[in-house]
């Protein structure tokens, strides 16, 4: 067997130990692995480390010094810094001195249309007005209707 051979089916049986392989892949990569020596090794290596790590508790204590570290790092700390202090009260400033300006603004600048108001108000003082009440006093059908043909379009 070629070395680019040995690789190749290196790589195919770690893929199989995982379970990568399809069901004639992996038929394949067995029969190889019963009659080569190289990759019955390379699985038995593969199992034993998985073994051992599914069997090992994997604990390490830390020293004491680093675990004062975590602690004093972590632990919650009594002043509270504001960061957006230096931004919050010339902000609020502002925008109420905009606000104020726009106020001001539109008071100032916006024109005054007395004509409506007062429009209104003589339409109200002629309407009130004694002997208008009455626009035409008759009875007369045909006096009436012609008079109202022409003011409502």
């Amino acid at each position: 067997m070629t070395e680019s051979e040995a690789c190749k089916m290196a790589l195919l049986v770690q893929a199989e130990f995982d379970g990568e392989l399809d069901a004639t892949q992996a038929i394949e990569v067995e029969r190889h692995r019963a009659q080569c020596a190289r990759c019955q090794q390379s699985y038995a290596e593969m199992a034993m480390v998985r073994d051992k790590l599914r069997t090992a508790s994997v604990q390490y204590a830390a020293p004491a010094a680093l675990r004062d570290a975590v602690k004093r790092r972590t632990a919650p700390s009594d002043v509270r810094v504001d960061y957006w202090a230096w931004v919050r009260w010339p902000a609020l400033n502002f925008g109420l001195g905009a606000a104020l300006a726009a106020t001001v603004m539109f008071f100032v600048v916006s024109p005054r249309d007395d004509g409506l108001v007062a429009q209104v108000l003589a339409s109200h003082v002629r309407a009130l007005q004694p002997g208008h009440l009455e626009d035409v006093v008759s009875t007369d059908q045909h006096t009436v209707k012609p008079w109202f043909d022409g003011r409502i379009d």
